[in-house]
């Protein structure tokens, strides 16, 4: 028997619809990217801030990291995706492999209100 799980309010799962935005390539090789985002598909995680020392280790590396999505599974959620829950929009910097098992993936996203 598995110990029961203890969540803390704004810690249980939610469903994000990942939308991704669609980019060509002219003759010149200059890269556009249109306004539209198309949507991929949906994921289910659950939503942390990141504490104080991770968000100073992203700040160093140059992206500005408010929050952190836990994913149990693959998704096809990547770097420069948006994910949409209820209005809210959370923008992907990084996709992380946790425990290099490919059973729980980190989203480390930036949320910004009133864009």
């Amino acid at each position: 028997m598995q110990p029961p799980i203890f969540l803390i309010p704004g810690q249980q799962l939610r469903k994000y619809d990942i939308y991704r935005k669609t980019s060509k390539t002219d003759e010149k090789g200059k890269v556009t990217y249109t306004v539209d985002e198309q949507l991929i598909g949906t994921v289910s995680g659950s939503l942390v801030k990141v504490g104080q020392s991770e968000a100073e280790r992203w700040k160093q590396q140059g992206h500005s990291v408010t929050h952190k999505i836990v994913v149990r599974g693959a998704t096809k959620a990547k770097a420069e995706d948006v994910l949409v829950f209820d209005g809210m929009r959370y923008y992907v910097h990084a996709k992380e492999n946790r425990a290099q098992l490919g059973r729980f993936f980190s989203l480390y996203c930036e949320y910004r209100s009133g864009v």
